[in-house]
This record gives C-alpha cells, sequence and structure tokens, in this order.
C-alpha cells in the first residue's frame, strides 16, 4: 500500500497523461468508464451532494459536477488534489483523509463514487462500511473492482505457482470475487442493482496499443467474447452500480 501511495504522489501531476491518456487503448478504457458514471448518476436524480472517494485529478468529479449541487473529494495524497484543485478550481470541496476513516458526518451525501482505488484499499470491508456510514438511505455508490475470475486473476495464480515478485501497481492490485464483495456490501446495507463491465483483454496490453486498427481488433474480440462467454464472466474490471438501503 505504502508503494502505490508513493506512485500516486510521485505521478500526480503526469497521472492523467500517462495513465488515462498514455495510450489509444488507455483512452478507450478511460472512455468506457466516464460514460457508464455518467450515465448512472444521469438517470439517478436524487443527489444534491456527491462524494469522490480517492478523487485523484477530477476526472469524474468533471463530469458530475453538474449534476449535483456539490462535489466534495477524498484523497490521501495531497499533490493529486493539487491537480483537482487545477481541474475543478472551486467547483469542488477537497478533503485529505482516509477512504476507511472519512472524515465526514453520517449520512451526509446523496451519492458516492470511488473508482480505481478500491483494489488498493488496505481494509475494503472498512472501507464499504464507510461508504454506508457517509451516505443517506437510498443513495446511490458507484465503485470499480479488479475481478478474481479473469485473465488477470489466472495470470496471479500463475505467479504465484512460480513465486514471481509483484512490483507494479497493477500487479499489487487487490482481487475479489463478485459473490465475496456482493455479501460484504449487504454486510454494510447496501445492495448491488447493476454492474459495468470493462475489457477481459488484461490492462497491460491495451497499455500497448497506440494503433486504431489495433484498437479494432480488440474491441471485436471483446464483442465476441461477449457473445461466447455471456456479458459477466473473465472481465477483468468491473463497475459496481449500488444503492444504500
Amino acid at each position: 500500500m505504502e508503494k502505490i501511495m508513493e506512485c500516486f504522489k510521485e505521478e500526480a501531476e503526469n497521472w492523467d497523461k500517462k495513465f488515462l491518456h498514455g495510450s489509444l487503448g488507455l483512452e478507450f478504457i478511460s472512455t468506457k468508464e466516464k460514460e457508464f458514471v455518467d450515465a448512472a448518476f444521469r438517470e439517478d436524480r436524487m443527489h444534491r451532494s456527491i462524494l469522490d472517494v480517492g478523487i485523484g485529478t477530477g476526472r469524474f468529479s468533471g463530469i458530475l459536477k453538474e449534476k449535483s449541487l456539490g462535489i466534495y473529494g477524498l484523497d490521501l495524497s495531497e499533490k493529486m488534489l493539487k491537480q483537482t484543485r487545477t481541474t475543478l478550481g472551486k467547483d469542488a470541496r477537497l478533503v485529505l483523509g482516509n477512504a476507511e476513516s472519512m472524515p465526514f458526518k453520517n449520512e451526509c451525501f446523496d451519492g458516492l463514487v470511488c473508482m480505481r482505488v478500491f483494489q488498493y484499499f488496505g481494509n475494503p470491508k472498512k472501507a464499504m462500511e464507510e461508504f454506508s456510514r457517509v451516505c443517506k438511505t437510498n443513495s446511490l455508490i458507484v465503485f470499480s473492482i479488479c475481478n478474481k475470475n479473469s485473465l488477470l486473476g489466472l495470470g496471479r495464480m500463475i505467479s504465484n505457482v512460480f513465486k514471481s515478485k509483484c512490483t507494479g501497481w497493477i500487479d499489487v492490485a487487490k482481487l475479489y470475487a463478485f459473490k465475496e464483495i456482493r455479501k460484504e456490501l449487504m454486510k454494510s446495507n447496501i445492495v448491488i442493482i447493476g454492474t459495468g463491465n470493462i475489457t477481459r483483454i488484461p490492462l497491460q496490453a491495451y497499455i500497448r496499443v497506440d494503433n486504431k486498427t489495433v484498437l479494432n481488433i480488440f474491441k471485436i474480440v471483446e464483442k465476441l467474447a461477449d457473445f461466447m462467454l455471456g456479458r459477466n464472466i473473465l472481465y477483468n474490471s468491473s463497475i459496481l452500480l449500488c444503492r444504500k438501503k
């Protein structure tokens, strides 16, 4: 966790350029994520205040600010928050803090989004409890997970067999089974009401895609996999659309 935090701090200034727009493949994934979050909160109009947990450089808050009276951002990295201030200006209220012990009152938000950071939480159960605590009843909660039952998970199993060291920020991400997450969310009075799947082909492959022809081939492979395997099998990452009971 400490190594990941150092990565977030060191790469803050170049984060979007390197990890979101560094290749056509990364642009494709980032666009899919933003479209899902945008659609989820567009259809749900009960939110007056939205909390972005692990706000990073503010890419999701940027699309959500028109759908809420107030955007709040939480992040462990002061350098990331500095980048967010540059992006959002006075449109967001930013707080330095930990998702596992959030400095907010009970039931003060109408919505919550947490993208690409859940897999790095040291205590994910505590984070889910905090999601529930700070959200009002019937609030919309949207967050992403890395799936255990995926090509990424298979690669991790092989690495463990050969005792390969996991050093990269992708390699140390925690993987979760869908049933496992559903069970823990229910303990925190959160229910899953929908899912959005991102890619089956590993992120490491998309990072290297900087050619439209190759990207189109990847898209065709993803669609064929949907047809042959079904829409919820072997996805490396998924976005969970949830409701606080």
